[in-house]
């Protein structure tokens, strides 16, 4: 990490810009490959220095959260952003 424009994704989702990063992960803009539909990606980093397991851990709950919140938000009408990283 990180991805750069035009690196492709799990073979699905092209990369078109970073759209911002903090301590614990990036989040992009990008295409899905097969249906042409721009969504926000976030991608957890490993590799921070000082980022323990137990901190890891905290923050793949917080992610999985976020993804089962945007999940709703889909169900309700607003586009979910893409999960799975």
């Amino acid at each position: 990490m990180p991805y750069h424009p035009g690196d492709l994704l799990l073979d699905k989702y092209r990369i078109e810009k970073t759209l911002g990063q903090g301590a614990f992960g990036e989040v992009y803009l990008v295409t899905h490959r097969v249906l042409g539909v721009a969504r926000a990606l976030k991608v957890l980093k490993r590799d921070t220095p000082g980022l323990g397991s137990r901190d890891y851990s905290e923050a793949q709950a917080r992610f999985q959260l976020e993804a089962q919140l945007g999940a709703l938000e889909y169900a309700a009408g607003a586009p979910a952003p893409a999960a799975g990283l």
